[in-house]
């Protein structure tokens, strides 16, 4: 699980944090993604799962669902990429929240910054948004779902390294501010 987070304040000083924490299929994760501003100063938080893969798995007509129960209290949208290798460490990027930046300190890679929600009225981070992924699958979650299963057999049958879950709102605010949360539990990638 990374969790990252961007605050630009009143002053021209950007805090930035990027932290990893292992997790069990068993745990709770919140998948998040979030941008508020007001006069005092702007702040981005944005958290995503990455599924390391199991290598040479055949996968030959069959069918590969990750499945997870799940909780939002909106619609959104739930993104899965694949990317050909795993992060370098567990820590990739972290500075005091009241630290001065200079700009090459941002995160470089994909599971440190902010998916981008793809509306025009998006406020960009101050590190900018993530690569748009080659490979991606998409699945809307509605507010009252409890479960989901998403196909990613193309995702997993081209030997990819991990799978990188992020969400994203179905609906930027006309202020620019979005907000999605999804919890999700007891998840697994299952073959048919």
């Amino acid at each position: 699980m990374y969790t990252s987070s961007f605050t630009v304040g009143p002053e021209p000083v950007v805090a930035t944090d990027c932290r990893s924490d292992m997790v069990g299929n068993d745990a709770n994760l919140t998948l998040q993604s979030e941008f508020a501003g007001a006069a005092g100063g702007a702040t981005w938080r944005y958290s995503t799962f990455v599924l390391p893969l199991v290598p040479g798995t055949p996968l030959a007509n069959h069918t590969v669902l990750l499945r997870a129960k799940v909780r939002t209290t909106e619609p959104l949208m739930l993104s899965i990429s694949a990317m050909d290798t795993m992060p370098a460490d567990r820590m990739l990027f972290h500075e005091g929240p009241k630290a001065s930046r200079p700009e090459r300190a941002c995160p470089t890679d994909g599971y440190c910054l902010v998916a981008d929600p793809l509306a025009a009225t998006a406020s960009k981070p101050p590190c900018g948004f993530a690569p748009q992924a080659e490979r991606l699958v998409t699945q809307p979650v509605s507010k009252y779902a409890s479960e989901l299963a998403v196909d990613v057999t193309s995702l997993v049958a081209s030997g990819n390294a991990v799978l990188q879950l992020h969400v994203a709102p179905n609906v930027v605010q006309p202020s620019g501010a979005w907000a999605a949360d999804l919890v999700m539990r007891q998840f697994a990638l299952t073959v048919q």
